[in-house]
């Protein structure tokens, strides 16, 4: 997927990717500028190849960000639906091992941060903490845009990308009927989703996707901002 972001900045840098009504819009260009910018803060806090990442977060411009940046590093986006709980979490880190999450310090009334902490002790793997808009700082967290600034050197070293057959995502389900279930994807198996969807309906660099499922389940993810960014539309 980093290679048709690359694309879609050299052709059009000033284009809007993604249309967030909470933090705004962002061009393609300034896309690029904070995922190379993240990959590198995520690098140097030790985060790599094969590394798994919770990505946990509503429809914010922030969750397409972060996957962007774990794709240059060739580490493994777990997404999962952002209104689980202590059960849907602590399952998720289990099966993983996942080095870090990200979650939003509050969502629809709820408080991330304390449950997070809860139930990491158990698990040792879990080095790295991010939220969104954190505010005040707490032990053990960073906040999203606080780790972002942690560095400003240059592009990602393209010896990290993964090749497209290697692990890049692992998308889990609710948890409704049961536990949630991880399904293993590559960025060809994710991209065939794309490739196959666009010309059925006849999508191009001109369409607007609208997202409003959640982008930790499958569809939102795959048919929302990974559509739109292999398209080099909106």
């Amino acid at each position: 997927l980093i290679d048709f972001l690359e694309a879609a900045v050299s052709s059009t840098p000033g284009k809007i990717a993604i249309v967030d009504d909470r933090f705004g819009a962002v061009t393609y260009r300034t896309l690029q500028d904070r995922v190379w910018q993240l990959a590198m803060a995520l690098h140097q806090r030790g985060i790599g190849s094969g590394d798994c990442f919770i990505i946990a977060l509503p429809n914010w411009q922030q969750a397409p960000t972060i996957m962007l940046a774990l794709g240059y590093l060739g580490a493994i986006g777990v997404h999962m639906p952002v209104l689980g709980r202590e059960h849907e979490f602590e399952g998720v880190l289990r099966v993983t091992g996942a080095r870090g999450i990200v979650v939003p310090t509050r969502y629809h009334g709820y408080n991330y941060v304390p449950m997070i902490d809860s139930i990491a002790l158990a698990h040792e793997a879990l080095e790295l903490k991010v939220a969104v808009e954190l505010g005040n700082p707490l032990p053990g967290w960073i906040d999203f845009e606080a780790l972002l600034e942690e560095t400003h050197t240059a592009v990602p070293n393209r010896e990290w990308r993964p090749g497209a057959d290697e692990v890049t995502s692992v998308l889990f389900t609710s948890g409704s009927s049961g536990d949630p279930k991880g399904v293993i994807h590559s960025a060809n198996t994710l991209g065939a989703c794309n490739t196959t969807l666009a010309p059925i309906y006849g999508f191009g660099p001109d369409s607007v996707i609208f997202m409003a499922a959640s982008l930790g389940f499958s569809g939102g993810l795959i048919h929302g901002p990974r559509l739109a960014i292999y398209l080099g539309a909106t």
